[in-house]
């Protein structure tokens, strides 16, 4: 698990999927936050992803470098009054913008992961590793 918390930690920018109601749908998310094995990211629960989620707590997330890529599945959890509070404060430092926004529009995410998928492709072949939380 440790070069998938590596990975996850060297990326920003990362590409979800979630489902409801048979209808996929692939979301960018910008400034996700790893807390130990758990992912933290923020949305607006009336997007799109907001309200597939609540539909269905299913989610696939997958990040890429050059040589490297990583995708998980889990289950998305609510957060923890402080985990939210922490997953805020990181966001804000990194984005001041996004506090002048109203209350109730930034909704804190917590994917708990199931599986995780590791690919290295450096090596000219696909090595991959399956790694499957307890």
């Amino acid at each position: 698990m440790k070069r998938v918390i590596d990975l996850l930690k060297k990326q920003a920018v990362a590409v979800i999927a979630t489902t409801a109601d048979n209808q996929p749908r692939a979301s960018v998310i910008e400034q996700y936050v790893l807390e130990g094995d758990a992912i933290f990211f923020g949305t607006d629960p009336r997007s799109i992803k907001g309200q597939k989620l609540a539909k269905n707590p299913r989610i696939s997330l997958s990040v890429m470098t050059d040589a490297e890529m990583v995708t998980v599945d889990g289950t998305v959890a609510a957060p923890t009054e402080a985990e939210e509070q922490a997953y805020l404060t990181e966001l804000y430092s990194r984005h001041p913008e996004f506090k002048d926004m109203p209350n109730g529009e930034i909704r804190c995410f917590k994917i708990l992961i199931d599986t995780a998928y590791y690919s290295d492709f450096s090596t000219g072949q696909m090595e991959v590793e399956v790694i499957r939380n307890a």
